[in-house]
């Protein structure tokens, strides 16, 4: 979201599945009034630029602050009316009650008329309109109608490329002189997420690609080249993008509208002093696919005879790995072909090339030993079997191995996916609590599992005219605008 002097208030990440997803943002309570804009878009669409991306204007009026110089005026801009539309091609929308009291349950139907509007993306909103408005929303419609990220791309060396299984992190191998090398093997890592090693090579422009195709939190991640010679890494962060060119329209009220905005600032405190009775639910991220799912053997090290050393306890406990020439290597079958290769090992997911530092460590803060007796390669490397180090909290920071990495960044996870609290006037433990609701239903991506979806939600306690809107597109991508309006007395 960025204001008219190209100030960018809050940058989100987003990970997108089957090229899908949603996430939600805080507007501070000393955020100036105002208008500002949200911008949304891809990697990709950075090749074309601004004039790609999906942007909407959002008034922004905070009665916290004192200075309201940007948005007083002498005539208020009434509300954008409408028209009702209730069907299309694809989707019908039915809406039999149109008058409900507070705190009533609501119903409206969805019919889908074919298999390629059933298997489409929609996502359904009740919203209380304001009295106001700067235009109406946008609609898939006018977002099928644009199209300029269809207009082709000419790509060169500076092209952003797309993210088409996940998020894509690129960077580049350097020699002492500063010149891109080719033909490098680059181990990838996170901090304490195993799903996420992998191998990458440079190309002949010493730039390397990992794709990031799961969820994740933030960490420390770590890039490495696997080879002796003094090579450094050069992290190429995500640019900015140029909002210097965005047109702000202008937005003014007066003070007819006082009233409105001081009961509605009312609300949304009452609304905020009970959220904790209203919770969203953070949705776990999936199943990842781990190298820890890949082990044939755990040592729990508590169950065993503790010794001072973590090379002790390979010796005496751990006794499928063996070391050779100070590396260690796992006695997996069928390995002759690969003798002569040393094991993969990760400390707290983390990649160690020099298997030396660790021999002499504490094992007493070692919590467990995974030991993988399969020989794994990634992207062309070969490693004889996999040693997965996990200490007691991950107190180590990696076995502080961290100052001796090659490159190490922090790397901001996407935003975390919710289930949105469903307030349910039928159960009796919601009667006391306040119900000053404007947004009554937020469905971000709607699930249709039958050629008619029956929908229902309740009213809140605030009244006035709400609006039933549904947006998105069928699975040929043919858009999809419905919205029908009810009153709540």
């Amino acid at each position: 979201m960025v204001d008219s002097e190209g100030t960018v208030h809050f940058e989100h990440k987003l990970f997108l599945k089957d090229g899908m997803g949603y996430g939600d943002y805080f507007v501070r309570e000393n955020l100036e009034s105002g208008m500002y804009k949200l911008l949304a878009y891809t990697n990709w669409m950075k090749n074309v630029g601004e004039p790609a991306f999906f942007q909407t204007d959002i008034a922004i009026i905070n009665p916290y602050t004192n200075n309201q110089s940007k948005v007083l005026g002498e005539t208020v801009q009434t509300m954008v009316k409408t028209s009702a539309n209730t069907s299309s091609a694809s989707v019908d929308l039915s809406v039999p009650q149109k008058e409900f009291a507070s705190r009533e349950k609501a119903s409206f139907s969805l019919e889908f008329k074919d298999e390629d509007a059933k298997q489409g993306h929609y996502s359904l909103s009740v919203y209380r309109k304001n009295p106001f408005s700067l235009k109406a929303i946008a609609t898939a419609h006018e977002a099928e109608q644009k199209n300029t990220f269809l207009q082709p791309v000419t790509l060169n060396a500076d092209s952003f490329l797309p993210e088409l299984r996940g998020e894509l992190i690129q960077a580049r191998v350097l020699d002492k002189a500063s010149n891109p090398v080719s033909d490098v093997s680059i181990a990838f890592s996170a901090l304490g997420q195993y799903e996420h090693f992998d191998i990458a090579q440079s190309n002949g422009d010493g730039a390397f690609f990992v794709n990031l195709s799961q969820d994740y939190e933030t960490t420390p991640i770590f890039m490495e080249p696997i080879t002796d010679a003094a090579y450094t890494i050069e992290f190429v962060p995500k640019t900015s993008v140029d909002v210097s060119q965005l047109d702000f329209p202008e937005f003014k009220f007066d003070e007819t509208v006082k009233d409105f905005i001081l009961q509605k600032s009312i609300h949304n405190q009452l609304e905020n002093a009970y959220a904790g009775a209203k919770p969203d639910s953070i949705l776990p991220p999936a199943k990842a696919q781990s190298l820890k799912s890949l082990e044939d053997v755990n040592y729990q090290l508590d169950d065993y005879t503790r010794f001072p050393t973590l090379r002790e306890t390979i010796r005496e406990v751990v006794t499928v790995v063996g070391v050779r020439d100070k590396q260690a290597f796992v006695w997996t079958d069928k390995s002759l072909a690969f003798e002569s290769l040393p094991a993969l090992v990760l400390v707290d997911g983390a990649f160690v090339k020099d298997h030396s530092l660790l021999w002499d460590l504490d094992a007493r803060k070692i919590k467990e030993i995974s030991v993988v007796r399969k020989n794994l390669m990634f992207n062309a490397k070969t490693f004889r079997g996999a040693i997965l180090i996990t200490t007691e909290d991950m107190d180590f920071q990696a076995i502080q191995l961290v100052g001796k990495r090659n490159y190490s960044t922090f790397l901001p996870a996407p935003q975390k996916q919710k289930t949105y609290f469903f307030t349910d006037h039928s159960q009796a433990q919601n009667e006391k609590l306040p119900d000053f609701r404007y947004q009554l239903l937020w469905k971000p991506v709607l699930e249709v599992g039958a050629s008619k979806e029956d929908m229902f939600f309740y009213t809140s306690d605030v009244t006035g005219t709400f609006e039933i809107r549904l947006e998105g597109f069928t699975k040929s991508g043919k858009p999809v605008s419905l919205r029908s309006e009810i009153e709540v007395k």
